[in-house]
């Protein structure tokens, strides 16, 4: 994870090593208050927990899969609109791969996060079929009080011209946050 961070695969993943960076400044804490050593660039290190955390990652390596988040104020945060007013935030889109994709906000607005998966282009050689997507919902985040679900659930991929059409894409799970 650390390396990943630091030393990003390829310009297909582009944008992977923040999420990679999420990841091990969350187990900074632990692993001090376990006594242990970490090895991360402390200008690196900083404050990263949220209120409310959405990673979606899947089996196809040559699909693209988008993450599409309905927040409870109604905006939708997703690749055309990778930041809300409410200061929802999505990583980039990866085209290519196994994903990551990721949606976090800090400071959560109480109610609903909806999660969308659009299958957008499917890996159309794939042998095993369209495969599986995992969602982790996870609520405060690099917090004592964390506390994640998991969602695994086979992919569909859309069909026709418009393939950003909302009836078309698949609801799969919902985070809510409380105040």
């Amino acid at each position: 994870m650390v390396d990943t961070a630091l030393n990003p695969a390829s310009g297909d993943f582009d944008g992977i090593e923040v999420i990679a960076l999420m990841e091990a400044n969350a187990l900074v804490a632990p692993i001090n208050a376990a006594g242990g050593r970490w090895t991360l660039d402390k200008r690196l290190v900083g404050l990263t927990d949220t209120d409310a955390r959405i990673v979606i990652e899947w089996t196809a390596d040559d699909a693209d899969i988008d993450l599409w988040i309905d927040e409870p104020n109604g905006e939708r945060v997703m690749y055309s609109n990778k930041r809300s007013s409410a200061g929802g935030q999505i990583s980039n889109d990866m085209t290519d791969g196994y994903g990551p994709e990721e949606y976090a906000i800090r400071r959560a607005l109480a109610g609903p996060y909806r999660v969308r998966i659009n299958g957008y282009d499917a890996d159309r050689i794939n042998p095993n079929g369209p495969g599986h997507v995992l969602i982790r919902l996870q609520r405060n985040f690099a917090r004592t009080s964390e506390a994640q679900e998991l969602v695994d659930l086979d992919l569909s991929f859309q069909n026709g011209r418009d393939r950003n059409n909302e009836d078309d894409t698949k609801p799969v799970a919902t985070l809510r946050v409380g105040r």
